[in-house]
């Protein structure tokens, strides 16, 4: 009886659960997708970010985009300091946070 989850909202739910494999559905212009989040052990990245590897599918095309983001690690803070979208074949985007 509730409204379906926004991506942003959904963003911000599955990475609060910090877990290793996060999985939750939204809508967008209609249509439903999955959005999965996936995180390796913690301690290995030296600059002490946790890496998070995310997968969006449209659940009526079937298609698929692929993403990462780092956020920063032993923080509550769900702003990611990198992301990373390859948004065509020959596009890539790479969007990072500015120092405070």
């Amino acid at each position: 009886n509730q409204a379906p989850p926004t991506f942003l909202f959904l963003m911000a739910t599955l990475l609060k659960q910090r877990s290793r494999r996060a999985v939750g559905r939204y809508v967008y212009n209609e249509q439903e997708y999955l959005l999965e989040l996936e995180a390796p052990p913690t301690g290995r990245d030296r600059e002490r970010l946790l890496p998070f590897r995310g997968k969006i599918r449209n659940l009526r095309t079937g298609h698929e985009s692929l993403f990462r983001l780092w956020l920063e690690e032993g923080s509550d803070s769900i702003v990611p300091i990198r992301i990373e979208y390859q948004a065509r074949s020959f596009l890539r985007l790479t969007f990072e946070a500015l120092p405070a």
